[in-house]
């Protein structure tokens, strides 16, 4: 048993060895062989041809829409010799801080078939290149303009209803709603937590000054749990943290957490303790 062990053990390592990729002057190296040469293109992304330059593609990892704007992810965009544009999914398979190297690993473990460890496959290129696929595009495309039209509805009701957030006091047309309070694990870790007039919390969120580290999105925990999507606030390299309280606030208030106080609340709408007032 131990024998087949290290037999698998030594076939998934030569696997890996396999695939591993190196480049050296403009050229790709799977394993032990040079496959293909690889060139920086002037407006983005790379040429990747074979060793004689007579097969080629044009690869370029993005994340921006054909209308310019910029999704979550990123995809493949192919360009093929007859100027046929395909994306396909990314598969991120390893942090890398070489792009070239980055290109390349996306495109040999994409389901293309075009780039394999003996390097570009010409019949797989003609075939791929057939027609033209803007799908991934298209749908992030579709998925941002939503998020912008909620984004508005709530900004428009927040507008209509006069929200505004005094230092750290949410006032609806000039009354207490709510307030928030900042908890800094670090100097770079931060939690906003977010209270009802009641006292209540309904939400935090955390985040990282770096936006690499906020990848998966800007996302506002509820207290029972869920989560909500803060659409369009985690793509900038710096976060501005008044824009993301402020596109907090709107959401919480449009979805209703954000109230005036009950009329048997402790607390008035000013957030005093109703007991402690002096009678008038």
């Amino acid at each position: 048993m131990k024998i087949k062990l290290v037999i698998l053990l030594i076939a998934a390592f030569g696997m890996l060895q396999a695939q591993d990729v190196k480049i050296k002057k403009g050229e790709i190296q799977i394993g032990m062989q040079k496959v293909a040469k690889i060139e920086k293109q002037k407006k983005g992304g790379y040429k990747i041809s074979n060793l004689e330059g007579d097969v080629w593609l044009m690869v370029n990892l993005t994340k921006f829409t054909q209308t310019h704007k910029e999704a979550e992810e990123y995809w493949l965009e192919l360009t093929g010799p007859n100027g046929n544009l395909r994306e396909v999914e990314y598969r991120e398979i390893s942090i890398s801080y070489s792009r070239e190297k980055a290109h390349v690993r996306a495109l040999l473990h994409s389901d293309t078939g075009i780039l394999t460890s003996n390097g570009l496959d010409k019949q797989a290129i003609e075939q791929f290149f057939q027609s033209q696929d803007r799908s991934i595009s298209e749908k992030w495309d579709k998925i941002i303009t939503a998020q912008i039209e909620e984004n508005e509805r709530e900004d428009q009701l927040a507008k209509q209803d006069r929200i505004t957030i005094d230092e750290k006091t949410i006032r609806r047309k000039g009354e207490r709603i709510g307030y928030l309070s900042l908890q800094v694990h670090n100097d770079d870790l931060y939690t906003y937590n977010f209270f009802d007039a009641n006292n209540k919390k309904i939400a935090e969120i955390t985040l990282y000054k770096n936006e690499n580290f906020n990848r998966d999105g800007l996302r506002l925990k509820l207290y029972n749990g869920e989560t909500l999507k803060l659409n369009q606030v985690d793509s900038v390299i710096y976060i501005d943290f008044n824009d993301l309280i402020k596109r907090a606030v709107h959401k919480l208030y449009a979805l209703g957490f954000l109230q005036q106080p009950e009329p048997d609340s402790k607390y008035d709408s000013r957030g005093r303790i109703r007991s402690q007032l002096e009678p008038k």
